[in-house]
């Protein structure tokens, strides 16, 4: 049966297919921002040497900004455009569960709305009393939005520098964050265990 990764925005719930994310990081120390960036990506950080554009998901849902937490958390998430592997942190105020769903448990999105919100939902279940928002990643960042928000690498590191250079606890080249990291498949025992998330 099919996966997904269940998690809050705004204190609603949504859910992913878990088969897009490659791990789930803890929000990172340090995010240095990016000059001409889309308003909906919050800057760069670096994940063990590599620089990962963090999005603020809500944002790009028509949400309100995010206020990151003990809870937040950013889901990696991997996309393919063009041929290339493009990876993105889609900052989420608190994942919640892994579930499984069946296609005939995922009713179609209500018709109403702008194009783009009734283009990047999938539909919506029924986890208990409350409704579960589902997000196509593919639909919700097109082609041309994933390129903008890889950002240049020159620009991206180049933030890096600078955001270490004025930061207390600066993050040395090729280190890696604080940040804890587990597979989608580890979900269960990491949720039950508390985790960053309690």
């Amino acid at each position: 049966m099919p996966l997904y990764l269940t998690f809050s925005l705004s204190k609603e719930n949504y859910a992913l297919a878990a088969e897009m994310i490659d791990e789930i990081s803890a929000y990172p120390s340090s995010i240095a921002t990016v000059p001409m960036a889309p308003p909906w990506v919050r800057g760069v950080f670096n994940l063990r040497g590599s620089v990962i554009p963090a999005i603020d998901l809500g944002a790009k849902l028509g949400l309100p900004v995010s206020t990151p937490d003990k809870r937040s958390c950013l889901l990696i998430a991997r996309f393919v455009v063009d041929g290339l592997s493009l990876s993105l942190g889609l900052i989420v105020d608190a994942v919640t569960d892994m579930v499984t769903l069946e296609t005939s448990d995922i009713e179609p999105p209500p018709p109403f709305g702008s194009s783009f919100h009734v283009r990047c939902f999938m539909g919506t279940a029924r986890r208990g009393d409350a409704p579960l928002c589902i997000i196509d990643l593919q639909e919700a960042f097109r082609s041309e939005e994933l390129l903008a928000a890889s950002l240049d690498e020159a620009r991206a590191r180049a933030a890096l520098t600078a955001a270490r250079a004025v930061a207390a606890d600066p993050i040395p080249t090729g280190a890696t964050t604080n940040a804890t990291s587990i597979s989608p498949s580890e979900g269960d025992a990491y949720l039950g265990a508390g985790g960053i998330f309690e």
